[in-house]
């Protein structure tokens, strides 16, 4: 019987883990690997202990295991693999499943339950009670009945356009500036439609995108606001609200936008400073205008 004669070692594991004792475990685990060999203690950890142990015990176990940066290329691996696992299952992304952001992937009700089908039956209600699931939520469809307009269609499309000219990091870039604000504004978490986006339309790009969003402080969002701006503006039905620069009549990403796209882009987006401070500051600057006009 596998594991027989091990209740000992197994009892000890479970109590040097749940007390995250980096020191004891790694002698203990020297131990094993003297008496019963590398493959057979790896084998014990993973299979007869682990399942044992709630969440933060089992992360914890991992990444002393293989080190942060092996334990996050492990998250990133088993997060491709259940991904391609959902997909073939015919789950759709954006709908019952999406990539979060800051690693892992949410699931809706019905995506777990297909998982759940592969997990041995004995280990089903300990997962189902710990799995965080969520419906993916249809605030995107109240915020698109608000702006009257298809408002996720318009973006993906302008966001595909742009991913066409944008290098990696440039595109990182653009879809972190573009949800962050986003989701400031109207706290709909953009970030994994669009990801979920970029995975199907450019499946050879999303690793280096993602991977370069994790260092989200080395990257200069300067360039790609004006560009999220305009892009935003567009998809919520403000892009009769663009008028082409003066100086810079043929260029599409140099535009000069009306008060009621800014308006628009209020909406939609929420920076450092609110777009309605902006507005203000704009009205009175052009009051102070009108006024000096007047008196000269």
């Amino acid at each position: 019987m596998k594991g027989f004669g091990l209740q000992k070692e197994k009892r000890l594991l479970v109590k040097i883990i749940s007390s995250q004792n980096s020191k004891a475990y790694q002698e203990f685990i020297g131990k094993l690997y003297l008496r019963l060999g590398i493959d057979r203690t790896t084998d014990l950890v993973i299979n007869e202990v682990l399942p044992t142990l709630p969440p933060e015990d089992y992360k914890w176990c991992y990444e002393t295991m293989l080190g942060q940066t092996g334990y996050e290329h492990m998250k990133q691996e088993a997060s491709n693999a259940l991904y391609q696992v959902l997909v073939e299952k015919g789950y759709t992304p954006g709908t019952d499943f999406s990539i979060h952001p800051q690693g892992g992937i949410i699931l809706s009700d019905n995506a777990s339950e297909a998982l759940l089908v592969d997990v041995p039956e004995n280990f089903r209600a300990k997962i189902r009670a710990e799995l965080k699931t969520t419906i993916i939520p249809n605030a995107l469809d109240t915020l698109e009945e608000h702006l009257g307009v298809p408002f996720l269609e318009q973006l993906l499309q302008r966001v595909s356009a742009r991913l066409t000219t944008f290098t990696d990091s440039e595109a990182a870039t653009y879809l972190a500036v573009m949800t962050s604000g986003f989701q400031e504004r109207t706290q709909i978490e953009l970030f994994p439609i669009l990801l979920n986006h970029v995975a199907q339309a450019h499946p050879e790009r999303i690793q280096g995108i993602v991977h370069i969003m994790k260092k989200l402080d080395d990257l200069d969002s300067s360039e790609q606001t004006h560009k999220v701006m305009l892009d935003l503006v567009c998809a919520a039905g403000g892009e009769n609200e663009l008028m082409p620069h003066p100086d810079r009549p043929n260029d599409p990403d140099e535009c000069v936008i009306s008060r009621r796209g800014m308006e628009i882009f209020a909406q939609v987006w929420h920076g450092e400073r609110s777009v309605y401070e902006i507005i203000g500051a704009l009205d009175a600057a052009i009051k102070k205008h009108q006024e000096e006009r007047q008196q000269s």
